[in-house]
């Protein structure tokens, strides 16, 4: 019997031997509770390049025309014929040359005998002067003699005058633009003789918005490009104090400082050079809207966080865009912008 118990539990500790190493076995099959599933808690990747503000030149630019720098219709002072036109549609002139002449008419003989007429008064008055002298004539003999003279010498300086005024000159340098009369036609006091233009300097006037023109100072620079292709430096001669309330704009001269074609009326495009600013070169690809609807640009903060920093346009050029609105050094999002919100941290690879 004991024998019997022997045998018994030798197998049954035989069968327990087998099961705890198969069970172990098993356990180092099992997948183990503390390995992660894949993905779970995985940080999105983003691709980033890190950008440094350098500075940049800015330009405003803005369409304008050009304009006459003065304008004026010359008109007669004195009616009559017109004997001579000197000048001719197109021609230059200068200060002071002669562009019409009148028929003098009779005003010569009236000057002859108006002459005559003041010396003869000149004479009474210095005769009635000795006679006062002399105790034979009043006080007021002489005041009615010398009122003669005064009027005499007044009418004959008034022909004098008519006379100068039959010959018109050019009051200032320019451009015959217009000419209003012809030989033998008849102009009346005040009427249209020739209209001239001045363009020196030429002038040109452009609107800028209200939000642009403190950037601008009277004698700041302008490069000025007309659409007939000429080019011409200029400088800001005149900033108005009032905005046109229908499109919030400033009036903006500029004379050129550099010779200019003498036309009036053509579009052109100036461009100020404003002062540098801080800015950062990227791809126009990058930008996107933030929800104030600005232009918006995505970077990451310190702990790798998403950042939508609002940017303004400095200028462009075919290769990318300078902006403003960015730390100094940034690490802007070049490549899954698009799949990331801001604030949600991220996995940067950085790129050269």
């Amino acid at each position: 019997m004991k024998r019997f118990l022997g045998q018994g539990a030798a197998i049954l500790i035989m069968l327990l031997l087998t099961i705890w190493m198969y069970s172990g076995l098993d356990a180092d099959l099992a997948p183990r509770d503390s390995v992660q599933a894949p993905g779970e808690d995985q940080l999105s990747r983003v691709q980033t390049r890190t950008l440094l503000a350098e500075d940049t030149a800015r330009t405003l630019v803005v369409n304008g025309e050009t304009r006459v720098n003065r304008e004026v219709v010359v008109r007669a002072q004195v009616a009559g014929t017109i004997d001579q036109v000197a000048v001719s549609q197109g021609q230059l002139v200068s200060s002071g040359d002669l562009l019409v002449v009148i028929d003098e008419g009779d005003l010569p003989d009236q000057l002859i005998s108006t002459r005559a007429l003041e010396s003869q008064r000149e004479a009474e008055l210095d005769g009635v002067r000795r006679l006062v002298d002399r105790g034979l004539q009043t006080a007021s003999d002489l005041r009615a003699a010398q009122a003669q003279f005064e009027d005499a010498a007044a009418t004959r300086r008034s022909l004098e005058r008519q006379l100068e005024r039959t010959r018109i000159h050019a009051p200032f340098g320019g451009v015959i633009e217009e000419r209003l009369v012809e030989q033998g036609s008849f102009v009346s006091t005040g009427g249209e003789v020739v209209r001239i233009l001045d363009y020196s300097p030429l002038k040109i006037r452009a609107q800028v918005s209200e939000n642009r023109i403190g950037s601008l100072a009277v004698g700041n620079d302008a490069e000025v490009t007309l659409v007939t292709g000429d080019r011409f430096m200029g400088r800001i001669s005149h900033i108005g104090s009032r905005a046109r309330p229908e499109t919030r704009t400033f009036t903006v001269d500029i004379e050129a400082t550099e010779p200019a074609p003498a036309v009036a009326g053509v579009t052109a495009e100036i461009r100020f050079p404003l002062a540098p600013v801080r800015a950062h070169f990227v791809s126009p690809a990058l930008l996107s809207l933030n929800e104030q609807g600005e232009l918006a640009l995505k970077h990451l903060s310190a702990d790798d966080r998403v950042v939508a920093s609002a940017v303004e346009l400095v200028r462009s050029s075919t290769d990318g865009i300078w902006v403003t609105g960015l730390p100094p050094s940034a690490r802007v999002i070049t490549v899954g912008q698009g799949f990331v919100t801001v604030g949600q941290q991220v996995e940067p690879v950085e790129v050269n």
